[in-house]
């Protein structure tokens, strides 16, 4: 392998990860941020995102270079190992929670995508009763009365809040965007970032199955 084939190789990899993941957390998240605004809110938007344009978008921009980092990045997972035993150095802790956080990533998205995203492009979802649809999944509640699917959901967009914030950091490191001199500054923007993240869409989960997020508000009929 040519000297410089790593490093555009790594370049790509973080390219793919960054851009999809954020694009994702967007798609997500604004809709169920609009359940305040009720069925009328909700529907709007869930309309917009069940067209052909939008579809394609969707699949070019997130999906397939998605799929192409996962593969990527399990390959690297299963080629390379953690060390957190030997080495306690920030970088390998980001490294790690990446590899840990990516599967995480990967079936919370493909779930989201068969509960939700498929019955409304097949038709078998109304846009308009996607608010109570949402509602009734993410409150249901097991045998013993245990939201499995909300708590699913939680853990979904905590993973996903992990890896974004580490994944903006290696990329920036990756691409030359930032000097050694200011990495403790970066790692601590990234920290808050994903605090920040986890915090927004861990409200809006909760907001879509229970009715109320950790940020307060209540979904309007």
């Amino acid at each position: 392998m040519p000297g410089w084939a790593p490093l555009l190789i790594g370049r790509l990899h973080s390219l793919l990860g960054v851009v999809p993941l954020g694009i994702l957390a967007v798609v997500f998240a604004v809709p169920l941020a609009g359940l305040g605004g009720g069925r009328q809110a909700m529907s709007g938007w869930i309309k917009l995102t069940d067209s052909v344009p939008w579809l394609i978008a969707e699949v070019s921009l997130v999906y397939l270079p998605l799929l192409v980092h996962a593969a990527y990045g399990l390959r690297l997972a299963i080629s390379k190992s953690y060390n957190l035993t030997r080495y306690s150095a920030a970088n390998n802790w980001s490294y790690s929670l990446q590899r840990v956080t990516g599967p995480v990533i990967l079936f919370w998205a493909a779930t989201h995508i068969w509960l939700f995203r498929i019955p409304v492009m097949s038709g078998e979802l109304r846009p308009e009763d996607s608010l109570d649809f949402v509602f009734a999944q993410l409150s249901a509640t097991s045998t013993s009365g245990v939201p499995l699917l909300l708590i699913g959901y939680l853990g979904g967009v905590t993973a996903l809040s992990i890896h974004l914030g580490t994944g903006v950091e290696r990329f920036a490191f990756t691409w030359g965007l930032i000097s050694a001199k200011r990495e403790r500054l970066l790692r601590q923007s990234c920290i808050a970032l994903s605090v920040l993240l986890w915090l927004f869409l861990s409200h809006v989960t909760l907001l879509a199955g229970t009715g109320t997020g950790l940020l307060g508000g209540l979904i309007v009929g």
